[in-house]
């Protein structure tokens, strides 16, 4: 597992009552997020939302770089996370590198689909209403 021990909690330290539920659904193997992890990955989320709304998508969209429009702008937003040294010798900046890129794909690949999906409900629309006319 890359970096788990950095990006992963070990244990978890969830103290709701009545917890029964979520023992059986994760069957002890529920993994959950160190807070830096789940940081990161919102923060991407957020630029991404920003750059593809507004005034700010057409010149984004329009650019042949986004990935890397997303990883600078969130970078430069982190600044420097201390993170430690994983069991693999991944540093910091490694770490932070490999999770940005994996949550900007992630994000890239949602916003493609929403946008897919209404331009495709939109032309079923337009289908509808042409073959509706006499």
């Amino acid at each position: 597992a890359f970096c788990s021990s950095v990006l992963v909690l070990e244990s978890r330290n969830i103290d709701v009552e009545g917890n029964t539920m979520i023992d059986n659904l994760s069957r002890e193997s529920l993994k959950f997020l160190q807070p830096c992890t789940v940081h990161m990955v919102l923060m991407t989320t957020l630029v991404v939302e920003k750059l593809t709304k507004g005034e700010n998508a057409k010149a984004f969209l329009a650019s042949n770089n986004q990935r890397g429009i997303v990883s600078s702008i969130t970078t430069s937003l982190l600044g420097d996370l201390e993170l430690e040294t994983c069991e693999n010798g991944h540093t910091s900046e490694t770490i932070v590198r490999h999770v940005e890129c994996v949550a900007t794909n992630v994000a890239l690949n949602n916003f493609c689909r929403l946008r897919n999906d209404t331009i495709q409900s939109t032309a079923q629309k337009r289908q509808l209403t042409e073959k509706s006319k006499p």
